[in-house]
């Protein structure tokens, strides 16, 4: 992880371990969210879960695998964090290795997701949401209740909202997708991929 500035220590890196199988390494990282109140993720390639916190901690899983191609060393990788102000940011940006990243996150304000590659899965607790991924599938559920507008759209690929009564979806050029609708609460959810499909279901 890289080093905090002093200025961002009011977010405490509460606890890290790190397991090494064969080829593959597994970490564990928990952040306090004390006066955090956007998350940002930032992924490369490969699989990322969301899921409701059962507390106010921001729990992180992440198994990294190298690609054939990986001529560096596993065991020397890990997730890098940040915090400007209120935004913490989360980063596992190698090239060259396949990684599952498991996020559990409590309530916060607004989380962003950038993505290149790979599938962007879960459950979104009640907050504002942005997911960009460039190359993939998303498939995310969220709570009726408290989403309000939903906006998805895809340059090369399909779109669809499950659930919602109120859904609208449209072909973008015959080769792309837009789809849209709007929950019982207020919360605005955005997702957007380049190529690839996006699910979002309403429960």
């Amino acid at each position: 992880m890289r080093a905090l500035s002093a200025s961002s220590l009011i977010v405490i890196f509460a606890a890290t371990t790190s397991t090494a199988f064969a080829d593959e390494v597994r970490r564990s990282h928990t952040f306090d969210t004390t006066g955090i109140e956007h998350l940002r993720i930032e992924h490369r390639a490969g699989e990322l879960t969301l899921a409701p916190a059962a507390g106010d901690r921001i729990e992180v899983e992440l198994r990294i695998e190298p690609q054939k191609d990986w001529s560096g060393e596993v065991a020397d990788l890990d997730l890098a964090s940040s915090v400007h102000g209120n935004r913490l940011t989360l980063d596992f940006s190698e090239r060259d290795v396949h990684s599952y990243m498991l996020v559990r996150v409590p309530r916060l304000k607004q989380l962003t997701i950038d993505a290149t590659a790979g599938e962007v899965l879960g459950t979104l607790p009640p907050m504002e949401a942005d997911v960009l991924l460039r190359y993939g599938t998303i498939d995310l559920d969220v709570d009726r209740s408290s989403t309000g507008r939903i906006d998805l759209k895809a340059r090369f690929g399909e779109t669809a909202v499950d659930g919602a009564q109120n859904a609208e979806t449209n072909r973008v050029l015959l080769v792309g997708s837009s789809s849209s609708a709007v929950g019982e609460g207020s919360h605005r959810l955005q997702a957007k991929v380049r190529t690839g499909d996006i699910r979002v279901g309403l429960h």
